[in-house]
């Protein structure tokens, strides 16, 4: 095996198994390098692939992130489980390397190439930025009409061109097998069960997945494109509704389904649902494959035509076999035809004007190369800055992994970072502001630990104590009563009971003391763990990244206590609320156009981005997180301002910051109380860190801060102290 050092970016070669999870010295820069703990962990170098991270596992191996160094592009590198490296599966991956390298079209993987290295079988594809459709339904519940016939005729033009280009049979067409990458382009992937239809013989084994495969592929029957157009029609069933059209503990259940059981009409569950397109399911969904399409083209042909219908501008809808590149977004393509009309009209003139503007464009040109030139130097510089900076809080994060590093050595390997960061980085990046910040928090974790152990032992050594003491009691006392001619014995022996008895309430309220430094030390710890997830969840929400959220406090809630289990379940159902106010704010389109806010009359709303009409009847594009809470209050559904409550301002203060405006809401509950400080003092320190470096934007920053958080708790006092830091930089 060979990984990458983290420090110098050059290959180790020779890393046996017995080093994975060590340091190692690298023989090139020679410092120690923390190996990861799997074999192909981040670093590990494979032929021309270095691997980053993991994103997900397929029918005959794992799919990682990974950095071609030749090409300097990202790929998605598929290794060969070790289960299936034998003849037969060695077969199944280059049957799904040949079939993905000869198919050449934009909605389907594409392979870069194949190869082996040291018993490790590897493929590189084209990396797909985006989501599966899987992750998409379980987001939304269920997808609108167009937008999953928009997504359905993709798949079926890449299953046209695998049909008509190579006869292959994809075999395992599924929501989990489809990806939507960040331009809205749909990509069909994993042609691991892929089958050219000459490979088909007698008594071959049957393969796909359950719940999706058609009737024909449980009895291993010769199949053809008709038994994709199933598969097909049960996601499009999914997409539309929700759920699956079939459900059962078993195999044998499910396939009795797919044989004897009629699914329940799409329309008849969703009542919107256009009855074309209920059809349409239902006959790509039909038992018996001569009752289907006949063929891919016959599907395409209907989609196109039932979406004349559906879209909202037939202009919206490409042409069969003319796939869209272009993001389905209706409110930003939907053109009216009197901007058509002027288009044309104006041609003619634009024409005339084009001799002018390439001589103009001749000049600029060359001006416009050259500063982007100076602009990339400058980002350039700003990233090699900010990679000395990562490698930094690597090597810190590598040390607080390694359990045998004591607690003084941490403790100045982080000053020194610190400093160091602070005349490296001109301007932070926030995500390794975090990954500081975090360091430090376990730092002090590492610290109350170790006070917790001393508190313990000295319990333990109170607790002998005491058992040692009663001993001399009872041993005292049966002395006491051997003989009554011991009586002035008894006597003194009496008193020397006494003041016994006196050191045992001394040391048992020592050991009480004690007990109650733990409680403290624990109740501390625990507020530690709470506000860390506070401002985690606070910095995700912000940026809109529910799925992380919801892995966060998945992660977090392993092998922690009942209170900490009832705090996560409760910041889930948090969660849960402002994700319906975020998502029904983003997908609002032109739902509201015309309405009169205090900002002006909405035009529309697109993603992050509002449309207002201004009093001077000029279009702006605002972010819709600066609009007023009574202007969102006129947007958010009445279902979602219900189940809000009175908490709505709070909810609003998660999503654009400001604090302020939810001050009455948050004195009166603890814990948004609490999450409102554990997010200020965030931005707050991160202010006091950022003057060290840059006064002018810290100042800056300081006007936002004091405008978010106007009202709240002890504000006056943060004011003097940021306004004493200010002062006193140079």
């Amino acid at each position: 095996m060979k990984f990458q050092c983290q420090m110098c970016s050059c290959a180790i070669h020779d890393v046996k198994p017995w080093m994975l999870g060590k340091k190692i010295v690298c023989p090139n820069c020679s410092k120690n390098v923390a190996m990861p703990s799997s074999p192909f962990g981040v670093g590990r170098m494979i032929g021309d692939y270095i691997i980053e991270e993991k994103l997900g596992e397929g029918s005959i191996g794992t799919v990682y992130l990974a950095h071609q160094a030749s090409l300097d592009r990202k790929v998605a590198l598929k290794i060969l489980s070790e289960q299936y490296a034998n003849a037969k599966g060695m077969s199944a991956f280059l049957s799904e390397a040949r079939s993905a390298a000869k198919l050449l079209h934009p909605n389907l993987v594409q392979c870069f190439g194949v190869g082996e290295e040291n018993g490790v079988c590897y493929m590189a594809m084209n990396y797909i930025k985006g989501k599966t459709l899987k992750d998409k339904i379980k987001s939304n519940g269920k997808i609108d009409v167009d937008e999953a016939l928009h997504i359905t005729q993709q798949v079926a033009e890449a299953l046209h061109c695998a049909w008509e280009e190579a006869r292959l049979i994809h075999r395992d067409v599924k929501p989990e097998n489809i990806m939507i990458d960040d331009d809205g382009v749909v990509k069909l992937t994993d042609l691991g069960l892929a089958m050219p239809q000459t490979a088909w013989h007698e008594n071959m084994e049957i393969s796909g997945s359950p719940s999706y495969m058609s009737p024909e592929q449980f009895t291993g029957e010769k199949l053809d494109s008709r038994s994709d157009i199933y598969s097909l029609g049960v996601s499009l069933y999914q997409m539309l509704c929700g759920k699956l059209p079939f459900v059962g503990k078993t195999l044998n259940s499910v396939a009795r389904q797919h044989f004897k059981e009629k699914a329940v009409p799409i329309n008849k569950l969703v009542p919107t649902t256009p009855r074309a397109v209920s059809d349409l399911v239902g006959k790509m969904m039909a038992k018996n494959p001569d009752d289907r399409f006949k063929s891919m083209e016959d599907l395409l042909q209907e989609i196109w035509r039932i979406r004349q219908t559906t879209a909202p501008e037939r202009e919206l809808v490409p042409e069969v076999h003319t796939v869209t590149m272009k993001k389905l977004d209706y409110d930003l393509q939907l053109q009216s035809k009197a901007r058509k009309i002027q288009i044309q009209m104006s041609e003619h003139e634009e024409r005339k004007k084009s001799e002018v503007l390439i001589k103009i464009v001749a000049i600029t040109v060359p001006i416009v190369v050259i500063a982007v030139i100076l602009l990339i130097a400058m980002f350039s510089h700003n990233d090699v800055k900010n990679q000395e900076g990562n490698k930094l809080i690597e090597n810190l994060e590598s040390m607080l992994a390694d359990e045998d590093e004591s607690l003084v050595a941490l403790d100045d390997e982080f000053e020194k970072t610190k400093k160091a960061l602070g005349k490296l980085v001109q301007k932070p990046d926030p995500y390794m502001m975090t990954r500081l910040s975090l360091c430090e928090t376990k730092i002090e974790n590492i610290r109350i630990k170790e006070k917790n152990k001393l508190l313990e032992a000295q319990v333990s050594s109170s607790g002998q104590r005491l058992r040692e003491i009663e001993n001399k009691m009872q041993e005292t006392s049966n002395v006491a009563n051997d003989s009554k001619e011991k009586e002035k014995r008894i006597k003194q022996l009496e008193s020397k009971i006494q003041s016994i008895q006196k050191d045992l309430e001394k040391e048992r309220e020592i050991v009480q003391n004690l007990r109650n430094r733990i409680n403290s030390m624990r109740e501390r710890e625990m507020k530690l763990w709470i506000d860390d997830l506070r401002v985690k969840t606070a910095i995700l929400i912000r940026n809109g990244k529910f799925l992380d959220v919801y892995a966060l406090l998945k992660i977090s809630s392993q092998g922690v206590s009942a209170k900490q289990e009832r705090w996560i379940d409760d910041k889930k159902e948090e969660v849960e609320n402002i994700e319906k106010i975020f998502t029904s704010i983003e997908n609002s389109g032109q739902r509201f156009a015309g309405l009169a806010l205090k900002e002006g009359k909405l035009k529309e709303i697109n993603g992050a981005t509002a449309t207002v009409i201004n009093n001077s009847n000029v279009a702006e594009n605002i972010s819709w997180r600066n609009l007023s809470t009574e202007s969102l209050k006129m947007i958010i559904p009445p279902d979602v301002l219900s189940a809000c409550g009175d908490k709505l301002p709070y909810y609003l203060a998660m999503l654009n910051g400001r604090f302020s405006e939810a001050n009455e809401i948050i004195v009166k509950e603890t814990e948004l109380k609490d999450t409102m400080l554990a997010v200020r003092n965030y931005v707050y320190e991160n202010i006091r860190y950022l003057a060290a470096t840059d006064k002018k934007k810290a100042a800056a920053r300081s006007e936002d801060f004091f405008r978010d958080f106007d009202k709240t708790q002890d504000l006056d006092k943060l004011k003097k102290e940021l306004k004493s830091v200010l002062d006193n930089v140079n």
